[in-house]
């Protein structure tokens, strides 16, 4: 039977485990199996470690809380979008149909040792055979939380489940995916030594936050000198009119006013009217409410807003995973466009996460050439799809999937333009 609703954030010190439940939408259980570390082939090394890999539904992933945030602390990639404040609240109330399933992989060997979390689903896709790690459209990545001291162990034992569990899929699909971090490479390395065919679709470059010289410094470098001028000369007529002052709420109870504020301003502008902003959707409000006000009990959500007389023109949420941010959802009131208020905002937060300790690297979570992000970070990251053989010996049926997916992108491509063109002929 689905598991019952559920509030994600319930205790998470049971002291038991729960049975595994099988998954709600497939007809058969999802065993807990035992694989030897490093895969198949450390069967043979006498005394080699086991490593036990679970399948979870959401409601029995919940025993597990405070593992789970353990490990994103340890994980070889930082992804806020698999921690289970993202994670669960997205599978509980964003998605339609098939929810995901979790699989966890342990050191057998010792009591509570979690050494990876892959949320994984198998495509409804037009001619596909992969298994997909799952994320969903309010997610930005879809790296999956591996224990940096055993990553690649833990990465043998979940494509091997993945294997055994789904005999009939020729790969593995991970999206969205840093295709030159820590995880892809170690992908790449352990298909070249089991003869995995690894393939790239829909690679571009995201503007990324990560080093510079001071934040001042940093802003008169990356921003165009006329533009940058026009932006400055913007700010200052504002000053002369308003008192303007750039705020971040970080405790729980500014997050949770903040968020409310956040969206509001975004249901007001063109968001709202095109009837994408987080409040044109219950289930996508309660969730934002959801992630947001959890995470900032961890210390991982903030508020960034650009005020004019104590009301906010501009918002921003930044979510953070180990040294990692991510800027994942901005609004701006469009009655204040003629000053820029969403470029004034993304300044004052370059200037902020430049001096902010213990951040590495900022994400900004957009697509590829964004019109407002690229012009004030000039540093980039390469995200792809990833798609990963599940064997030597599914290599013809791999390359054959991997075609059919090739043409179900072109198709959506193609309807996506289709459809843009035709808003295009309504305005005119």
């Amino acid at each position: 039977m689905p598991g019952k609703a559920f509030p994600f954030w319930l205790d998470s010190n049971r002291s038991k485990r729960p049975a595994l439940a099988p998954f709600a939408e497939r007809p058969r259980a999802l065993p807990r199996t035992h694989l030897p570390a490093g895969g198949a082939r450390s069967a043979e090394r006498p005394g080699s470690h086991q490593l036990a890999v679970e399948a979870l539904d959401c409601e029995a992933a919940t025993a597990y809380l405070a593992e789970w945030r353990d490990l994103a602390e340890r994980s070889l990639e930082p992804n806020v979008f698999h921690e289970p404040a993202c994670a669960l609240a997205a599978a509980q109330h964003i998605v339609s149909g098939r929810r995901p399933y979790f699989i966890f992989v342990w050191e057998a060997q010792r009591a509570g040792a979690l050494l990876a979390v892959c949320p994984l689903q198998l495509s409804g896709r037009l001619g596909s055979s992969f298994v997909r790690v799952w994320t969903h459209k309010q997610a930005a990545l879809g790296t999956p939380l591996l224990d940096r001291a055993r990553a690649a162990e833990a990465l043998d034992a979940i494509l091997a489940y993945c294997r055994r569990a789904f005999p009939e899929a020729a790969g593995l699909a991970l999206p969205l995916l840093p295709a030159e971090g820590p995880v892809a490479r170690l992908l790449r390395e352990r298909a070249e030594r089991d003869g995995r065919p690894v393939r790239l679709l829909d690679q571009h470059d995201r503007a990324v936050l990560s080093f510079g010289p001071d934040p001042d410094r940093f802003v008169e470098q990356a921003v165009a000198p006329p533009r940058l001028k026009k932006l400055h000369r913007a700010r200052r007529r504002l000053e002369q009119e308003c008192e303007v002052a750039f705020r971040m709420a970080r405790s729980p109870r500014d997050v949770r006013l903040a968020g409310e504020q956040f969206l509001t301003l975004e249901a007001r502008g063109w968001k709202g009217k095109r009837g994408t902003a987080l409040l044109n959707r219950p289930q996508l409000a309660t969730f934002a409410r959801t992630m947001t006000r959890s995470l900032a009990k961890e210390g991982k959500c903030r508020i960034a807003s650009f005020e004019v007389n104590g009301e906010p023109i501009a918002m921003l949420i930044l979510l953070i995973s180990g040294d990692h941010a991510f800027t994942w959802k901005i609004a701006y009131d469009e009655a204040y466009a003629a000053f820029s208020p969403g470029v004034q905002l993304m300044l004052e937060l370059t200037r902020a996460q430049l001096g902010e300790g213990g951040i590495a690297l900022t994400d900004s979570c957009t697509a590829a050439d964004h019109p407002m992000i690229g012009h004030i970070w000039p540093q980039t990251m390469p995200i792809a799809d990833m798609f990963v053989g599940l064997g030597q010996d599914k290599s013809r049926a791999f390359a054959a999937a991997l075609e059919r997916q090739i043409l179900w992108r072109r198709l959506r491509t193609g309807l996506q333009h289709a459809v843009q063109g035709l808003r295009r002929l309504r305005k005119a």
